[in-house]
């Protein structure tokens, strides 16, 4: 997903795949320098289909603007499809505390 702008501040979306909470998540993170750059909102969608979780990983002021924008996005692609993954550079795996890429198979 690309990296735009509200306010002068930059952000940016990437969907996740995590093994260890069993699930894809959606998650926000601000890449302005001078903001305390790193993540800021995520969705995830648990695969044992016990719903969503919304985390906000900070506090403050945050334009509205992206935070519908967020929302939005985590309405369109979750709960993902397995095609959701095929071929997407955005995918991660999440292990521990960082990202992996997550192997692409080509779809048939």
């Amino acid at each position: 997903m690309d990296v735009y702008e509200s306010q002068g501040r930059r952000f940016e979306m990437v969907m996740a795949s995590d093994v260890i909470r069993d699930g894809v998540g959606l998650e926000l993170t601000e890449l302005s320098a001078g903001q305390d750059p790193g993540p800021v909102l995520e969705v995830f969608w648990h695969d044992d289909g016990s719903g969503f979780d919304f985390l906000s990983h900070r506090s403050g002021n945050l334009p509205f603007d992206v935070v519908e924008r967020f929302v939005a996005e985590a309405r369109r692609s979750l709960p993902p499809s397995e095609c959701d993954f095929r071929g997407s550079r955005h995918v991660r795996k999440r292990t521990g505390r960082s990202f992996e890429p997550v192997p692409t198979t080509p779809a048939h």
